[in-house]
């Protein structure tokens, strides 16, 4: 058998003897670790939400990228509101 073949066959023994509901929890974590970014920016930066979700889709590829969202969608926007005078 080949190498590739060996994987496959590995992968569909794994498939089998794994519980689809942890299947679904992984993919669930998987799915909330990745747009945390957006999530944070709907709880500490609303005005750039949709912004910080467009950014997130491409994100998902690169860790740096990512990193680099997740402070920024904590971060931006601060020093605007933190500026405005009171009445």
């Amino acid at each position: 058998m080949s190498f590739l073949s060996e994987q496959i066959e590995a992968v569909k023994a794994f498939l089998t003897d794994v519980d689809p509901l942890f299947i679904v929890a992984l993919v669930l974590l998987f799915f909330v670790g990745a747009f945390m970014p957006t999530i944070l920016a709907h709880f500490f930066n609303r005005q750039n939400r949709k912004k910080v979700f467009l950014a997130n889709l491409p994100a998902i590829i690169s860790w740096v990228a990512w990193g680099a969202l997740l402070v920024a969608a904590v971060s931006i926007g601060k020093d605007k509101d933190e500026k405005k005078p009171e009445p």
